[in-house]
């Protein structure tokens, strides 16, 4: 039987919006995934002297975010310098809400990713403005912080700093994928804004000039302030020679092969792999135990510090579990 001209349309319409499906390629749009449980842990450093120092490390840990069933919001802090502690608090208040506050005035679904990335980062600068108008001393002062909201099947990372947030991946084998990137003061753009804005980059020198440790930041005629990334909140005299508060912002749609999100400062960072992180948090994911796994990465830091170093850095991690 002869198809009339207004049959074949409709099937080439039905092909054009259906699309191809088969047991290889799945159709996963309507596939929920999100997180469903997180747990955080964070344990103060100890200085040359064996002391407990004051941790400066604090995370932030909102179920149910902007009243969403599903949404989650995820904040690690690393204050540095001497009042770091009191601006990485700060940031814990008010970061958070004025993130909330700014997500509620999304009008719509259309250009969300824009009004997203708008709102992050008009966020961070009116929370440095406020940090400013505190009270606390920041002149040599402040903090990075990275922060991960989930938004139904849908991650989006604002970061500033070294502090890192990266995803475990499980298709047939274990991989790390990265949703931030680490502010380091010689990354070849970072470097260009700093020199640009007056500033200058080297790392401490020994007695006979040769470079120690990290890159840092400097003033170009004096050897202040000496801070080891190029954008933090706080920091004043370093964000005169163009550390900056701007977040770097990265989206990650989630697959069904993406199984938990690590959120952690650099005291896991320093010496622990992504990769080697991903493969120990695997073991707990599959056993369901997130706050197991926190104690897992938080020991096996320290252990790395007190092998590689004379101090141990404050440790903070979070760690999402995706279904």
């Amino acid at each position: 039987m002869e198809l009339s001209k207004q049959q074949q349309q409709s099937i080439v319409k039905s092909k054009l919006f259906k699309g191809p499906r088969s047991i290889s390629n799945p159709d996963i749009s309507n596939l929920q995934l999100y997180i469903t449980k997180a747990n955080g842990l964070s344990s103060p450093g100890m200085l040359y002297n064996g002391q407990t120092k004051t941790n400066q490390d604090i995370y932030k840990l909102i179920n149910k975010f902007n009243n969403k069933e599903n949404d989650w919001y995820i904040q690690v802090s690393d204050g540095h310098g001497t009042n770091g502690h009191q601006v990485a608090q700060f940031l814990q208040q008010v970061l958070p809400s004025f993130i909330e506050q700014g997500i509620m005035g999304i009008s719509s679904c259309y250009d969300r990713d824009k009004q997203l990335n708008t709102i992050l980062k008009n966020c961070f600068l009116q929370t440095n403005e406020e940090l400013l108008d505190s009270g606390i001393d920041v002149t040599y002062s402040g903090a990075t912080t990275v922060t991960v909201i989930s938004f139904e099947n849908v991650l989006y990372c604002a970061n500033i700093g070294d502090s890192r947030a990266i995803i475990g991946r499980f298709d047939n084998k274990l991989s790390v994928i990265e949703l931030s990137k680490d502010h380091k003061p010689d990354c070849f753009l970072e470097q260009a804004r700093i020199i640009q804005r007056g500033g200058r980059v080297q790392a401490y020198s020994d007695e006979d000039g040769n470079p120690v440790g990290p890159a840092r930041v400097w003033k170009s005629d004096e050897d202040v302030p000496g801070l080891a990334m190029s954008r933090s909140f706080g920091d004043y005299v370093a964000s005169q020679v163009g550390v900056i508060c701007e977040p770097e912002i990265i989206k990650h749609s989630l697959l069904p092969c993406d199984k938990f999100i690590i959120v952690a400062s650099d005291g896991i960072w320093e010496f622990l792999s992504n990769e080697w992180v991903v493969e120990t948090v695997y073991e707990y994911y599959k056993k369901d135990d997130a706050q197991g796994a926190c104690q897992r990465l938080v020991q096996a830091a320290r252990e790395a510090w007190q092998r590689e170093d004379e101090v141990i850095d404050d440790i903070t991690v979070v760690i999402a579990f995706i279904k």
